[in-house]
């Protein structure tokens, strides 16, 4: 006897989305973008395999947990989930990787990238949440001109345990904070030290410490030459102190210096 079976929400979800095109692929990931329900969106979902790998799938779930609790005009909307399926506005646009391929910015567009990423970042903190991931690549920026903050994957939440142990290091190490490369992810400053570290090479066409940034990390160098921005360098500076006690202290306090070095 041939067993009926019967859809489930999934399935039914499924159904009405019209894939327009794939995006990317990694070992675990898929992303598609796609239209639902009379929107483009981006779909994340996990590949097959993964779903038998319990570290990969909770942290995806809490990937989606931290993006129900986010609601503010720099993070893109999630619309819908479901297990190993995200489903979020798409955001029409080029990563800020790609646009610094063409070199340094001008000041008045590394200002407005900064009051973006800060705006969204003081949303995440109250709420209890660290980025943990703020990187050129993780940064769109719409054909409006509008910043969006994208890829919570390494985020943390304070309002909850670590998954594993090897969530320590989880990060670029470009756009790191020293402290949180030896293990430290509860501490809001090194969401700040990653946004000097962005607007570093916006201001310069280079990465800080683009040669090797583990002679950094583990405290075997000097920091870099600063840009000569006038008012911004200042900022850059502070943000990037190695000790978090010598930073702002928070995303307002960095906006604020920003908004006077303006």
């Amino acid at each position: 006897m041939t067993r009926v079976k019967h859809p489930t929400l999934l399935d039914t979800v499924l159904t009405r989305v019209t894939l327009i095109e794939a995006v990317t692929s990694t070992p675990h990931i898929r992303l598609e973008r796609a239209r639902w329900r009379g929107q483009d969106v981006l779909v994340k979902r996990l590949k097959s395999a993964s779903y038998r790998n319990p570290a990969i799938l909770e942290r995806f779930e809490r990937e989606g947990n931290v993006l129900e609790r986010l609601d503010h005009p720099n993070i893109p909307k999630l619309v819908y989930r479901h297990r190993g399926l995200l489903m979020r506005e798409y955001v029409q646009g080029r990563t800020l990787y790609h646009h610094l391929q063409f070199g340094a910015m001008p000041k008045d567009v590394v200002m407005h990238l900064a009051r973006s990423l800060l705006a969204a970042l003081a949303h995440a903190h109250t709420r209890e949440i660290l980025h943990l991931d703020i990187k050129p690549g993780n940064i769109l920026l719409e054909l409006g001109g509008r910043v969006q903050v994208i890829d919570f994957g390494c985020a943390k939440d304070l309002t909850l345990e670590s998954i594993t142990h090897a969530d320590a290091r989880l990060g670029t190490p470009h756009y790191m904070a020293p402290e949180q490369f030896n293990g430290v992810r509860e501490d809001v400053r090194s969401d700040l030290y990653s946004v000097g570290a962005v607007m570093y090479e916006c201001l310069t066409g280079t990465q800080p410490f683009a040669e090797d940034p583990f002679i950094w990390l583990t405290g075997r160098a000097v920091p870099p030459p600063m840009p000569r921005t006038p008012g911004l360098s200042a900022v850059v500076e502070t943000a990037m102190q190695r000790d978090p006690e010598d930073r702002y202290q928070s995303a307002l306090e960095m906006l604020e210096a920003i908004e006077n070095a303006g």
